[in-house]
């Protein structure tokens, strides 16, 4: 966009790491181009977190459970460095699920 002398360029970046913008006007680097920043992550969402190890079938009574959360932003972007304390975490199982099963004959 053009305005009142002055040349505006948006950059949108949806992938967390470090960029170089290289910054031209008719082929010559305008001043301070080009130049190196970090985009970070993005806040978690939960619907694009994954479980890094699947549920096992079967746990012995008694036993306890880990499971492991890799926390992503909305672009899918790892959010490394971000705080346990700050994305509460709960489990949640239902009641003994029944299954029917059939005598062998």
């Amino acid at each position: 966009a053009h305005c009142h002398g002055r040349l505006i360029a948006c950059f949108s970046p949806t992938t967390a790491g470090v960029y170089r913008l290289s910054v031209l006007l008719a082929g010559s680097h305008a001043g301070g181009s080009p130049f190196c920043f970090r985009v970070r992550h993005g806040a978690v969402d939960p619907n694009r977190c994954d479980l890094l190890a699947p549920v096992p079938a079967a746990v012995p009574i008694g036993t306890s459970l880990q499971l492991t959360v890799l926390l992503r932003d909305r672009f899918g972007n790892p959010c490394i460095g971000a705080k346990a304390s700050e994305h509460p975490c709960t489990a949640r199982a239902r009641a003994p699920l029944h299954v029917a099963t059939r005598a062998a004959a």
